[in-house]
């Protein structure tokens, strides 16, 4: 998931860079060999690995981060994928307030402070700029954009955030980028490399997790023309099946989602239902998690009992590839 915002215009000071990354001059063209720039305005992909509630927050609260996603500067990895990142809550919207009439559950003030680097230095950044076009982000239900017209240029340290829920979820996604050119040193950065990760082959493994809702219910996992198990409030089952596109659903007729599941793959697919208490609405529905956010997301249930375990033996092939039924319209 990305939540689609925009940067709030006002001047912030930023952290000073760290002492061993040299800051280049806006007139550098060349990078010298043993250097490695990076430039500003390059993206940062980051998810809160903490909610955030607009009945608790307050600012000057701390907000924990990490990166989605390694990031690379001629083909070495600069941010390390899940290094860390921290940003500051400056304000907060009650919904009702003036500034929020428009936001339905309210709106938090972010400012982005930093993320750590391969070479563990601390690298400051900021708010993304306002999108040039709509489709940049992905809108989801939680949040919608916010486009301030002040009358000077966007950007900054700020993110004004507008939220339909009263809760900013654990696993909300979203991008920051470079405050600064910055030059790193080459050798320090190669000798910090991570540990290639290994393709694995196979059957693909796929984790269902349903994250603790206050008196939800417990739904029937439907893969193609059979119910494959029980998802309970607060808890995740695993399953592995053959390369191919399987139809998941929450019910016989529900909304479905088709996986295209790959050669050793692994899926994090989250029970998303209504609840009272974060103010959302609408009908319960499987979510396609990117990997590393549904692997921390998931880590909040615990495993279903033995007994609510999937047996997918018992189910041929073609039953799992099925097509569902189609709706029927009153």
């Amino acid at each position: 998931m990305v939540f689609l915002a925009a940067s709030y215009g006002l001047a912030q000071e930023l952290p000073p860079p760290a002492t061993k990354a040299e800051a280049s001059t806006s007139g550098q063209s060349e990078v010298p060999t043993d250097k490695i720039r990076l430039p500003k305005g390059m993206a940062v992909r980051l998810f809160l690995i903490e909610p955030i509630s607009i009945r608790t927050a307050k600012a000057g609260d701390p907000v924990r981060l990490q990166v989605l996603g390694p990031v690379k500067v001629d083909n070495l990895v600069v941010i390390a994928n899940k290094a860390p990142a921290s940003a500051t809550i400056t304000e907060v919207y009650k919904s009702g307030q003036e500034v929020a009439m428009d936001w339905h559950a309210g709106g938090l003030k972010l400012q982005m402070d930093s993320v750590m680097l391969t070479d563990q230095q601390k690298q400051p950044l900021q708010a993304q700029d306002a999108p040039k076009e709509a489709a940049t982000n992905a809108a989801v239900e939680w949040a919608h954009p916010i486009f301030p017209n002040r009358g000077g240029t966007l950007g900054g340290t700020l993110l004004l955030v507008a939220l339909n829920e009263e809760t900013l979820p654990r696993g909300a996604v979203f991008t920051a980028v470079m405050s600064g050119d910055t030059l790193l040193d080459r050798s320090a950065v190669e000798a910090a490399q991570p540990t290639p990760v290994l393709k694995k082959h196979g059957d693909a493994s796929v984790t269902v997790y349903y994250p603790h809702v206050w008196l939800a219910p417990s739904l029937t996992l439907w893969c193609g023309s059979v119910p494959i198990g029980k998802a309970r409030n607060g808890q995740k089952l695993n399953f592995t099946l053959p390369p191919g596109e399987y139809h998941f659903r929450l019910w016989q007729t529900g909304d479905q989602y088709l996986l295209h599941a790959e050669d050793g793959e692994e899926y994090y697919m989250k029970v998303w239902v209504a609840s009272i208490r974060a103010n959302n609405k609408g009908p319960s529905k499987l979510l396609l998690m990117e990997h590393d956010v549904g692997e921390f997301d998931s880590g909040y249930t615990t495993w279903v009992e033995a007994k609510d375990r999937p047996d997918m033996t018992k189910y041929d092939l073609a039953q799992l590839r099925a097509e569902p039924p189609a709706k029927k319209h009153r």
